[in-house]
């Protein structure tokens, strides 16, 4: 088997073992966040917006509380949804073609990294890494083309990078940091490429036996600093105080400590993929230092650091691959509250590393036993290539996703409330109601559960109950939003229309005057009033707002105003 993995062969091994284990996922449904990023997002589905894109951060979402600036990412969904107008397999297609690539990036990376390791060993090594189930939703979670962007950029920085070290070209450098800066505007997670590089330099440094007998890089280094500098300066620039509404209410210490937790489970599910969770509310944020987990947790932590620094001369691989792991997970899984206090493509790029120690392991054993070695390798490879398949029947269908993560999470008020959302989608209103009085008993001041109890028990003409609901959902609703837009929708479908009004006001007025789908709603409604005025004199207010965005004007040409 040594011919796969002459230079073509190890390309196209993986290549050709994602494209068939994807292949359930290809056309799978909007998922979560995909309703407001891509499916709800008027923003992408108008091509006249691509240079606005990037001017502002209220692109990427259609929700206020999600106006990250994501240029890049915003830009490709915005591609995506011209080409399939709509549909979502350009998406999964685009997905699964930059995950292989990158499996192609990362085999060259770690065979500069491990300059003395077979090739057998990181041909396999990259074929079980392109079949581990952990990737499952970075590849077929549409949302999570952020976080797969963001890998492919930060890794074609640090494979530029070692080009340039091998052959002194500055071309590759330059190449390198556009990569880092376009990995920035992909997710902000790109920034750990300003440690990763230097990290990786000590590495090699150390390999060689080198260690400081020649000059640092400083300025070649400093130049990723400098391109990370222009992407947070941009960042910033560009940041809206309404996107920290998404984040976790949990403080900076306790969340600190759930993720020294969470560290472990993540290293866990790398080798053995078996409890994935597309929302693992189930793990819970930790509520004190006392609990014994978080002090085996924290114990834990040290043991590595510890073991890393105390390695760094003799074995520096071990401590390139542990500083990379803290490294690569700290955003997203450090003292920065979010939402939830786990998520399987948290620690997508952290991963990377993992791969790189199971290269060395494997070649280690390839070299001692290729028989015993091939056993292994074909043994995992058949695990994993039926989980990753499985998985992505479970995420190729709504329904089969909240299935599955009801199971896992049966006290989840989000993941009974999703499942809820599907049913109600078929029809099945008593079945979503079920469901969502479950939601209403574990989370009782979950605001989506009444909203979407209003809107099934509406749906089956209980309409005092759904207004009882809708209440209860506007007073649970943290973004004094979404509640009110369902309420207002319910009013106007029974010509209710200044009570719907009334609702819309304070929707626009909790979203700044800024959140267009409300705002056009407000219009709509003005005029379905017959307040046509008031209509007009609003829609000419939002101008300045929404810019010549060819949806407003259809609105104001619908509507009979003048352009």
């Amino acid at each position: 088997m040594n011919f796969l993995f002459e230079r073509r062969g190890l390309k196209l091994l993986p290549w050709l073992l994602i494209l068939v284990l994807y292949f359930p996922s290809f056309n799978g449904p909007y998922i979560l966040d995909d309703s407001h990023t891509v499916q709800g997002n008027a923003a992408i589905q108008n091509p006249s917006n691509i240079f606005k894109i990037w001017t502002s951060g209220k692109y990427y979402s259609s929700s206020p509380d999600n106006w990250g600036y994501r240029p890049v990412t915003t830009s490709t969904n915005m591609l995506c949804w011209w080409i399939g107008g709509g549909a979502t397999w350009p998406f999964h297609l685009l997905k699964i073609l930059l995950f292989a690539g990158l499996c192609s990036l990362l085999a060259d990376v770690w065979r500069r990294l491990l300059s003395n390791v077979s090739p057998e060993a990181v041909g396999w090594g990259l074929v079980l890494f392109a079949a581990n189930p952990v990737h499952t939703q970075v590849v077929s979670y549409i949302s999570a083309t952020s976080t797969l962007l963001a890998a492919v950029f930060a890794m074609l920085a640090m494979q530029c990078y070692l080009k340039w070290r091998q052959t002194g070209h500055n071309r590759h450098l330059f190449f390198g940091y556009a990569s880092l800066f376009l990995a920035m505007l992909s997710k902000e997670e790109g920034i750990v490429m300003i440690a990763l590089v230097p990290l990786t330099e000590i590495y090699l440094r150390l390999r060689s036996g080198d260690r400081w007998n020649t000059k640092f890089p400083v300025l070649p280094v400093g130049g990723f600093f400098f391109a990370a500098g222009i992407a947070i300066a941009l960042i910033v620039w560009k940041f809206e105080p309404s996107s920290d509404l998404a984040r976790g209410y949990v403080s900076r210490g306790l969340y600190f400590l759930t993720q020294c937790r969470a560290y472990f489970r993540y290293l866990l599910m790398f080798w053995v993929p078996v409890d994935l969770n597309a929302d693992n509310l189930e793990f819970g944020f930790s509520t004190t230092i006392k609990d014994p987990m978080v002090i085996a947790a924290l114990i834990g932590n040290l043991v590595l650091i510890g073991f890393a620094l105390a390695s760094i001369r003799k074995r520096p691989l071990f401590a390139l691959i542990i500083g990379w792991f803290y490294i690569a997970i700290s955003p997203a899984s450090s003292v920065v509250p979010l939402a939830e206090p786990v998520n399987d493509h948290r620690a997508f790029i952290a991963y990377f590393c993992l791969l790189g120690l199971n290269i060395f392991l494997l070649d280690l054993v390839w070299r001692k036993n290729r028989r015993v070695a091939l056993t292994l390798v074909l043994t995992v490879l058949i695990i994993y290539s039926i989980g990753t398949f499985r998985r992505n029947q479970v995420w190729g269908s709504n329904e089969a996703l909240w299935l599955d993560t009801v199971a896992k999470n049966p006290s989840s008020p989000r993941a009974l409330n999703n499942l809820a959302v599907d049913y109600m989608s078929q029809g099945r209103m008593q079945d979503a109601l079920d469901l969502l009085e479950k939601c209403r008993v574990v989370g009782s001041r979950y605001g989506m559960c009444y909203i979407n109890r209003a809107v099934s028990l509406a749906a089956l003409g209980r309409d005092s109950e759904a207004e009882v609901n809708f209440s209860a959902a506007v007073s649970y609703d943290l973004t004094q939003i979404s509640a009110r837009i369902h309420w207002a929708q319910f009013l106007k479908g029974r010509g209710l229309y200044t009570r719907a009004l009334g609702l819309l006001k304070e929707a626009d007025l909790a979203a700044h005057g800024q959140n267009f789908a409300v705002r056009a709603d407000l219009i709509q409604t003005y005029a379905q009033a017959g307040d046509f005025k008031s209509a007009r004199l609003l829609w000419q207010e939002s101008i300045p707002m929404f810019g010549k965005d060819s949806s407003l004007y259809q609105l104001g040409n619908s509507l009979g105003f003048a352009p």
